[in-house]
């Protein structure tokens, strides 16, 4: 299913993604190796602990960082990408202003 989504979006070098409902840092890591070089994640994970092991399990890789709250309150960085697997019905108008696309 990932592999599938991951592919119609299909990230580019230098892009920045957001990426919402982060977990233990899977898919952000390797949405980090799509966008090298230049490239940027901004992962995104609401429960603690999670966001904690994402962080130690992304500490190799230099284009990612983990931040925990509320993805749906915080205002998300310009993106090119958000990629969201989250409990989100739809997504906030505050995350469309600046994404050229977005994944839910």
């Amino acid at each position: 299913m990932h592999a599938g989504w991951l592919g119609s979006v299909n990230p580019q070098r230098g892009e920045v993604v957001s990426r919402t409902g982060a977990g233990t840092g899977y898919y952000t890591a390797i949405l980090s190796m799509l966008t090298l070089p230049n490239g940027n994640v901004h992962a995104f994970e609401i429960d603690e602990d999670l966001a904690e092991r994402a962080r130690e399990n992304l500490v190799t890789f230099e284009a990612a960082s983990v931040t925990h709250g509320d993805a749906t309150i915080l205002t998300l960085p310009p993106s090119d990408l958000i990629y969201v697997n989250a409990g989100v019905v739809a997504p906030p108008a505050h995350w469309l202003v600046s994404c050229v696309q977005a994944v839910v």
